[in-house]
């Protein structure tokens, strides 16, 4: 094969594999068209969108971060001096030398707040106490265990949240009662306005 027959054949080559090329482009082009149509694009039923399809949030940033601003106040229970009802938690006995510590010293009192409401009666604030009792062998400290209803220092019964927004909503059911629903809420509102929580924030 001479020098220009051997050109000839690559640029034959070449002039095919460009056009093989620019193929593959136009077809990579259709599939990515194809790919972004949807129910909103397009006449495809909105079946077809499957899970590919993402929403576009309207909300704009703000430029805050995330979670309580600085200045903002918290709302929260706050606990109260003189509760209504004081339940002891002590713990039963030593771990380690299984001492009974019923009569122990006591050496500190860890303080968590409920408030509860009976139905249809006022509010009533029981205190739990977690003691912590030394016992007398080994001087181990042992600490009593507080209820499932007492995960922190202050806090509501469900009981008590659910009948506040009951009130909030005052439904008519109530009415088919002999206790006024409007002369319950107004005792709600002055219960719980007293103890940290204001009228319309249940």
């Amino acid at each position: 094969m001479t020098p220009d027959e051997r050109k000839a054949e690559l640029d034959a080559e070449n002039v095919a594999l460009r056009e093989q090329v620019q193929a593959l482009l136009a077809r990579v082009q259709e599939l990515e068209a194809r790919l972004a149509k949807d129910s909103r694009t397009s006449s495809k039923p909105p079946s077809s969108d499957g899970l590919k399809r993402k929403t576009k949030s309207l909300r704009t940033k703000s430029g805050k971060k995330a979670g309580g601003q600085l200045g903002h106040r918290g709302e929260t229970l706050r606990t109260v001096a003189v509760p209504d009802e004081v339940v002891e938690h002590r713990p039963s006995h030593c771990p380690q030398r299984q001492t009974p510590l019923t009569d122990a010293e006591v050496v500190l009192r860890e303080r968590r707040q409920v408030h509860a409401l009976p139905p249809l009666a006022r509010l009533v604030l029981r205190e739990h106490q977690a003691l912590q009792a030394r016992c007398p062998h080994c001087a181990q400290v042992s600490v009593g265990a507080f209820p499932a209803e007492a995960p922190s220092r202050a806090q509501s019964r469900a009981v008590a949240r659910s009948t506040a927004h009951r009130c909030a909503r005052a439904p008519s059911s109530w009415w088919s009662s002999n206790i006024s629903p409007w002369a319950t809420c107004s005792n709600y509102s002055a219960i719980w306005g007293g103890y940290g929580w204001g009228a319309g924030r249940w």
